[in-house]
């Protein structure tokens, strides 16, 4: 009980120190919300390849600009997920992190316009299959050289990655029929 009571503390100190630290450098950020018919719960068990909509609905720097996601280099320059965050947001969802490989990725990319508010954050597997972190990374890429090309708007890919990564996937790639056709099947 002590550990739990330690764990929850922990989480609200580091939200309370987001919002401070957003109050105080006046940081430019937005929370999507998810449309309800998505808001599916996709928790430890049910569905380890999407995050739970309602712990990371996804999050986008509001001001950030075409032109800036179409920068080589840009996302060095807006990364900043500290370790004491990533921590709260393997704690958030109760996952062991030595149980996969995991990372702590951004569900709008920062190549997208995502930020790095926990609301962005959920941690993703390498290892599952058929989809795992490197198939988002693909589907990642091709949005912002779709955004960038002008064949899609940066807020159309914005929800597209932020509604369901997979089945935007599955609209870009044929490499996964069978996978996609499945995944149609049990959404």
């Amino acid at each position: 009980m002590k550990e739990r009571t330690t764990h929850l503390l922990i989480l609200v100190l580091a939200m309370i120190g987001i919002f401070v630290a957003g109050a105080l450098f006046d940081v430019d950020h937005h929370t999507v919300t998810l449309p309800k018919e998505k808001a599916k719960a996709a928790t430890v068990g049910e569905n380890k390849f999407l995050p739970n909509p309602t712990m990371t609905p996804g999050g986008r720097f509001p001001r950030v600009t075409k032109e800036q996601i179409c920068t080589v280099g840009y996302t060095k320059t807006v990364r900043d997920v500290p370790e004491s965050k990533k921590k709260a947001v393997f704690e958030l969802y109760k996952w062991d992190r030595k149980g996969d490989q995991y990372e702590v990725d951004h569900l709008i990319s920062l190549q997208l316009g995502g930020n790095n508010d926990i609301g962005n954050l959920w941690p993703q597997s390498y290892t599952t299959q058929p989809w795992n972190a490197r198939v988002k990374d693909k589907l990642e890429n091709k949005l912002n050289d779709e955004v960038c090309k002008n064949r899609l708007s940066m807020k159309e890919a914005q929800r597209l990655i932020s509604t369901d990564w997979i089945s935007t996937y599955c609209m870009y790639y044929d490499d996964k029929q069978e996978e996609c056709k499945t995944y149609k099947e049990n959404k």
